[in-house]
């Protein structure tokens, strides 16, 4: 229903512009980017994408620039160039308009499917209409009289709320290969793995530990619920999977090879998967 709902809010905007195609740019813009440190997207996404959007195919290259993420396509145009955070489940990409103001826009990954990576235009329209409705006043610092300049300050848990709105009426890029795996572990640097996770970065993670680990690795989730698991080896190859129903679940390892492994949990209603780097001794 709300794919539905948030289709029609954008079937209207367009034709109530008519001719007028200044009215589809979005009016909204933020003050600052998100407000989480920034992470290498190629360790997120994989360093190129392959992706089929209807009947063509294109090629995104990813690239960490220090505190920046470039992302071009194969004609080397640039397709993106700032921050992205994670945040409960979901991806922030910040780019920077100007001195004062910042584009935000959030992707979503659920197994070979990618939501939202080439739909900023499409959430700042929906941004801008929730927010004329006014709705979000959370996020609102102030909007023009005539409606035109729309400015708007960053909050976690108010951009969650709305994002996840906008995710679920997006229509999914396929991915037609998936290196994210073969990237989480070829490029890892094991000294980084066995950090403390931090819940804001996931929707279901918590904890995972201890690790590296022996025989058995503890699974623990933000809130009990059941979701699946698929523990990967080096190669991309599935070893393992099952479900978790606990708050804290454990995952035998003991049969395993020593190695780097990567643990991704997948909602059962396919709209979340989360992924973290795990060292069998």
């Amino acid at each position: 229903m709300k794919r539905v709902f948030l289709y029609l809010i954008l079937m209207t905007v367009l034709a109530s512009c008519n001719n007028n195609w200044s009215n589809l740019i979005p009016k909204s813009a933020y003050d600052a980017p998100f407000p989480k440190d920034n992470k290498d997207a190629s360790q997120l996404l994989g360093d190129k994408l392959y992706i089929k959007r209807g009947k063509d195919t294109t090629i995104l290259t990813i690239t960490n620039i220090g505190k920046r993420n470039l992302i071009v396509d194969k004609n080397g145009d640039t397709i993106f160039y700032g921050s992205v955070s994670r945040f409960r489940g979901l991806y922030y990409f910040s780019q920077q308009l100007n001195d004062t103001s910042y584009l935000i826009y959030t992707v979503r990954k659920s197994g070979n499917y990618l939501y939202g990576l080439n739909a900023p235009w499409y959430e700042g329209v929906l941004i801008d209409h929730s927010v004329k409705r006014g709705e979000y006043k959370g996020l609102v610092k102030s909007i023009s009289k005539d409606g035109n300049t729309i400015r708007l300050h960053p909050d976690k848990k108010e951009m969650k709320k709305l994002y996840a709105m906008i995710m679920d009426s997006l229509p999914p890029d396929t991915l037609l290969m998936a290196p994210e795996i073969k990237n989480l572990i070829v490029k890892t640097d094991t000294s980084s793995i066995t950090k403390e996770l931090d819940p804001e970065d996931f929707e279901m993670f918590s904890k995972v530990y201890p690790n590296p680990a022996t025989d058995e690795l503890n699974v623990q989730l933000q809130q009990k619920m059941t979701v699946g698991y698929t523990l990967y080896d080096i190669t991309g190859k599935a070893i393992t999977n099952g479900e978790l129903h606990d708050s804290i679940n454990q995952v035998n390892i003991g049969a395993l090879k020593s190695g780097v492994y990567v643990l991704t949990l997948a909602k059962a209603n396919g709209k979340g998967e989360e992924s973290v780097k795990v060292i069998k001794r």
